[in-house]
């Protein structure tokens, strides 16, 4: 399964009470469905602590006061709005609670608003803690690296106030960049005033912790990594005076999809910071075949399965008081059940109107906007092609995973291959993103995305991969989009060659939508597909390169050339050589033909003095004039049909006279020049050294020399 926060919550025996300490949550997610900032929340729940939020906190009252003395800690969140904390009186209000408060919001420490910390900037990092205070018992059982270092945030960025004092408090911890070392977790007696000059007073411990997702739509969100869950687990266990055996936080790791024939080792982690003595037991809930694990007692153990399908497997700890759970899914495949699923060809056309699916039962049913028959062409590696024209498309029913095993099949691993010549940017709103193949939002599409070719599962979380090559017009290209369980990546070919590759999470599946799968078309919102397209097909499984690549050998290929990668050299008169590619050249119907061209010069400098050893070669030397600056080389191709073109810049450095006299290149009689050491000019400066010297000697057999030593 795929989960945000993992939380084990089996909860078998409690040695206290959970309700024996009770924490009030305040932020602006307190009435949503959802809250950005649940997974705090759920955590401390796992551990048995009782959280309440704080009902319309934007509106402090002296009720609500009251309310907040009645819980053990008060723990102000990230998510909210800090205009509406400071209204009049609410401040004094907000600091006159007499129970400890922990605070994630910067934007509430400012000296603008509760006055809390004297400053207002405020910026948004992703960087180490520094823990300045690591014998204070919040970093119990945290694991430090050699500069006192750790790795706080799982993702995206946390709010910091830029100010590296806590005034009257003390400062436990701080980011770890030299110069921005900016307060992370502070603390404050209670009767302390904040600041001089703050004018506000903490009613009882207070404590600052920057944490949270910061910005955009994950705002709130929880975002620690396991160590730093450590720490604001401590400093809640501290702030709020709590006693009870804290049911251990548990994390059996993440899913897997996996081949028979191969093992897995999970990473299962355990916090549970009143003992080290827990007992862990890994077990199968469920699942068609055998399970054997190398040691069920061990966090990772290394595990193998009988036979294939989906198994639920169970890590199990106890702490001698508290038993807690979690579980990981396993989906174990069997490459006997690698096939094709579909091969569409669009031959049989136009009558019926029917998408034959020669390899499997998937058929497609005709639809349209305009015309009433298919649009056939002459095909690129069959008889027939459909330019679909923006206006046509076929649906193929059946196709949902929750009634077809088939295309259900497509969950662990899938490959859409095809050959296509793009024509237009597609109907649809704008920016255009015409679907080739896929499902509605909850599942996979295989499309055209900002001019890119585009392979993505829509959902939580949504993983997409982009080409990097933009999407030809108007030739032919084969393309074709993978994801590859097993691995966890998801990729996109062009003309037989990898293009991008993108690491999806572990165990990471892909869906196939609440609508049938559509050719040319969204099922949920129009993205009418703008060209042709010609030998269509899925697989359930990750096409190998070879693979991919005899697909690709079946047809004419537009060429595809590199002039290399930018280059700055440090030019010494040496040739330098050129590193460009053909990357596809499959020598239809001629092979290609190569020039090399001087596009752009430094001011000042003829062209004609960049001289190629042999401008038609791939890889000519180029020997440039002694003028630094900027060089534009361009690289044309041809196969007499299609025209390509790529450029390359050279900086151009050249050696100085102290390079010169550094490599012990200089001139014998290049004596001295303006400055009293050689200038790599034989002029006035260095006869006037000869001149002085004229009568001078230094033989140590004369004993009217200048002895030398």
């Amino acid at each position: 399964m795929n989960k945000t926060v993992k939380i084990g919550l089996l909860l078998v025996c409690l040695s206290t009470m959970a309700s024996a300490t009770s924490i009030l949550w305040v932020s602006d997610c307190w009435n949503e469905a959802t809250p950005h900032d649940r997974g705090f929340i759920e955590r401390l729940t796992a551990e048995g602590y009782t959280v309440t939020r704080m009902q319309e906190p934007q509106v402090m009252t002296e009720a609500k006061r009251n309310e907040a003395n009645g819980y053990d800690l008060v723990i102000v969140g990230r998510h909210g709005s800090s205009g509406n904390y400071i209204n009049t009186g609410e401040v004094a209000l907000w600091n006159s609670i007499t129970k400890p408060m922990i605070h994630m919001s910067p934007y509430l420490w400012r000296s603008s608003h509760w006055k809390w910390l004297n400053a207002t900037g405020i910026a948004n990092y992703s960087d180490n803690m520094l823990v300045v205070a690591k014998t204070d018992p919040i970093f119990n059982k945290v694991n430090l690296d050699a500069n006192d270092q750790l790795k706080v945030f799982s993702q995206g960025t946390t709010s910091f106030l830029q100010i590296t004092n806590a005034g009257n408090g003390t400062i436990l911890a701080t980011r770890a960049i030299a110069g921005g070392q900016y307060t992370w977790i502070a603390r404050w007696d209670a009767g302390k005033e904040f600041y001089a000059g703050s004018g506000q007073f903490a009613a009882a411990a207070r404590m600052v912790f920057a944490a949270s997702e910061a910005g955009g739509n994950g705002d709130g969100f929880y975002n620690l990594t396991d160590e730093g869950w450590k720490i604001f687990s401590n400093a809640v266990y501290q702030m709020s005076g709590a006693t009870f055996n804290r049911i251990p936080v548990i994390s059996a790791g993440t899913d897997f999809v996996v081949y028979i024939e191969n093992t897995i080792q999970p990473v299962g982690t355990v916090f549970d910071p009143d003992t080290d003595n827990v007992a862990v037991q890994w077990s199968k809930l469920s699942g068609p075949g055998s399970v054997t694990f190398s040691d069920a007692a061990v966090l990772s153990p290394v595990i193998s399965f009988g036979a294939k399908g989906i198994y639920t497997l169970q890590m199990q700890v106890n702490d001698g008081n508290n038993t807690v759970n979690d579980t990981i899914t396993v989906y174990v495949r069997d490459h006997a059940d690698d096939k094709i699923v579909s091969h569409w060809d669009f031959e049989s056309l136009p009558d019926p109107n029917t998408l034959v699916d020669i390899a499997g039962d998937f058929d497609g049913i005709f639809h349209h906007k305009a015309n009433a028959e298919p649009n056939l062409f002459a095909g690129h590696i069959s008889p027939t092609a459909v330019n679909f024209l923006a206006q046509q498309y076929w649906e193929v029913p059946n196709s949902l995973g929750n009634v077809d095993p088939n295309y259900a099949s497509t969950r662990t691993g899938l490959s859409v291959a095809a050959w296509v010549k793009v024509e237009g940017e597609g109907g649809g709103p704008s920016p255009a993103t015409p679907m080739l193949i896929g499902y509605d939002l909850a599942g996979w599409r295989f499309q055209v995305n900002a001019n890119r070719w585009n392979l993505v599962q829509s959902g939580s979380p949504q993983r997409e991969v982009f080409s990097v090559r933009q999407v030809f017009r108007p030739a032919w290209q084969h393309v074709v989009g993978v994801f590859d369980g097993a691995n966890h990546q998801m990729k996109i070919y062009i003309d037989g060659i990898l293009d991008n590759t993108l690491d999806v999470p572990a165990g990471y599946t892909l869906g196939t939508g609440t609508l049938p799968l559509q050719i040319g078309n969204r099922a949920d919102a129009e993205r009418m597909w703008p060209g042709m397209v010609d030998d269509l097909r899925v697989y359930n499984y990750a096409l190998s390169d070879a693979e991919i690549l005899a697909l690709a050998a079946q047809g004419d290929k537009a060429p595809l050339i590199t002039a290399g990668p930018d280059q700055t050299v440090f030019y010494k008169g040496v040739p330098v050589p050129m590193d460009a590619t053909r990357l596809i050249d499959d020598g239809m119907p001629a092979p290609l033909s190569l020039t090399w061209q001087v596009a752009q010069v430094p001011t000042g400098v003829d062209p004609a003095s960049v001289v190629f050893s042999d401008a038609t070669a791939e890889d000519p030397g180029v020997t440039f004039p002694t003028v630094p600056g900027l060089y534009i080389l361009r690289l044309t191709a041809t196969d007499g049909v299609y025209n390509l073109m790529d450029e390359i810049t050279v900086s151009l450095t050249i050696p100085t006279c102290e390079n010169v006299l550094a490599d012990g290149l200089g001139m014998a009689a290049d004596l001295s020049g303006p400055n009293g050491t050689p200038d790599c000019y034989v002029n006035i400066y260095d006869f006037a050294v000869i001149a002085n010297k004229w009568l001078e000697c230094n033989n140590p057999a004369d004993a009217d020399c200048t002895f030398p030593y």
